[in-house]
């Protein structure tokens, strides 16, 4: 069943404000850490001990409710204004 043109207009309305919004985090971000490379090593360094990944390059397995606990978790941290790196 197709959506309707009302469904698909705020389907569409909702996906460009998300693209917008993430897009604008991520340059801040990025225009931050271009400043300062020491800091987005160590940035990187704390999301790697967060997700686990000790060994890039090798697949790691994740349990679903460990998953669900991180994307809980980044959905939070997406819906915040960020004021530091870290956040």
């Amino acid at each position: 069943m197709m959506p309707s043109n009302t469904n698909t207009a705020q389907l569409i309305e909702d996906f460009a404000q998300k693209v917008t919004k993430y897009g604008n985090l991520f340059e801040a971000q990025a225009t931050e850490l271009r400043k300062n490379p020491e800091k987005a090593k160590e940035a990187y360094d704390r999301i790697l001990k967060w997700t686990g990944i000790d060994n890039p390059g090798q697949p790691k397995v994740v349990t679903a409710a460990e998953k669900e606990r991180k994307m809980k978790y980044m959905e939070e941290l997406c819906s915040m204004n960020p004021t530091s790196i870290d956040e």
